[in-house]
């Protein structure tokens, strides 16, 4: 997943764009075999292989400048290179014949990988008619004409499906972190609202406290002394409160856990799965399996990628344990 979204931000690395932009030489088989399975003279077959390799240089320059950037807009830098492609193929496509159409369906793939949606879709549909006409001018059968437009626009569409996944992945790594973003948040909030709370009397206190003491210093010794050994009781008394407070808040029950890690997962699209016994281990055990529970439970919303999570509670033989499993998109149990 951390690669995919890197590769969604920053655009696929230099192997990985051969690897992508490679895979479609294997339609070249059409105009290859054109040139050695025919008798053609010697300067038709040096300027076809001529052609053929500003084809390949082409196309690998405007795949290499669309996938090298951020996969999920369209890339500018490309465009200039993508119309050159584009007429440079439909020439070699006259001048050669109808058995170099295949070529055709390079600028589909070209074109998803190019482009924004809107822009896309017109161009391979501009693309598609032209076939028509071109394929009809030079003679070409009307199922290979059929055959170029529908892969021709079934790769452009699937391009843009791939970047649209880009998107998603992205979009739910976004979410995932908001989501951690916005528990954090909550939690700080929570524990100020319990903190004024424990400390808003008990303050108020120890400074009424205090200007009785002062006033009474001098006149009254005896009452200053009262009302500063109160301000010394609520100061203990407010000490006490905030580090009950302060474990409370870092230290949530098992079951406690377990409720906050179900709403946690699935807010970030994780599928959560909780198997537990009917009686929760206590004391102790319980502190600690929550605290491990926790832990887990940020581990696999924030970097796991999974999209499901099982979390399951075992006691028995004097033992309490606690396991989890996580499964990605394409993972088993």
């Amino acid at each position: 997943m951390a690669a995919l979204d890197d590769a969604a931000e920053h655009g696929l690395s230099g192997p990985a764009r051969l690897a992508w932009s490679g895979v479609w030489l294997v339609f070249l088989a059409y105009p290859i075999g054109a040139i050695v399975s025919h008798h053609h003279s010697a300067a038709w077959q040096v300027a076809a292989w001529v052609s053929l390799l500003v084809f390949v240089g082409l196309y690998l320059r405007t795949m290499w400048l669309a996938l090298g950037a951020d996969l999920r807009g369209p890339r500018p830098a490309a465009n200039g290179w993508l119309a050159a492609f584009i007429v440079v193929t439909f020439a070699m496509v006259v001048a050669f014949g109808a058995a170099w159409g295949g070529l055709i369906i390079y600028l589909g793939v070209a074109t998803g990988a190019t482009l924004g949606n809107r822009a896309a879709l017109v161009t391979l549909a501009a693309i598609a008619a032209a076939t028509v006409a071109v394929g009809a001018g030079i003679g070409a059968r009307a199922s290979d004409i059929a055959f170029d437009v529908f892969l021709t626009v079934a790769l452009g569409v699937t391009m843009l499906g791939v970047r649209r996944m880009f998107q998603l992945i992205v979009d739910l790594r976004d979410a995932r972190d908001q989501v951690g973003r916005l528990t954090a948040t909550a939690e700080r909030l929570r524990f100020a609202r319990d903190l004024h709370d424990v400390l808003g009397h008990n303050l108020s206190a120890i400074a009424l406290k205090s200007q009785v003491a002062r006033r009474t210093l001098r006149t009254d010794p005896a009452a200053a002394e009262a009302a500063l050994a109160d301000v010394e009781a609520v100061a203990h008394a407010s000490l006490d409160d905030v580090r009950a407070l302060v474990t409370g808040y870092r230290q949530r029950s098992l079951d406690d856990e377990l409720s906050v890690a179900d709403e946690l997962l699935s807010a970030a699209g994780v599928q959560p799965v909780i198997e537990r016994p009917d009686e929760l281990p206590g004391g102790r055990a319980d502190e600690l399996l929550a605290w491990a529970l926790r832990e887990g439970t940020t581990n696999v919303v924030r970097h796991s990628g999974a999209a499901h999570c099982r979390i399951t509670i075992t006691t028995g033989d004097g033992e309490a344990r606690l396991g989890d499993r996580r499964r990605r998109p394409r993972d088993g149990w």
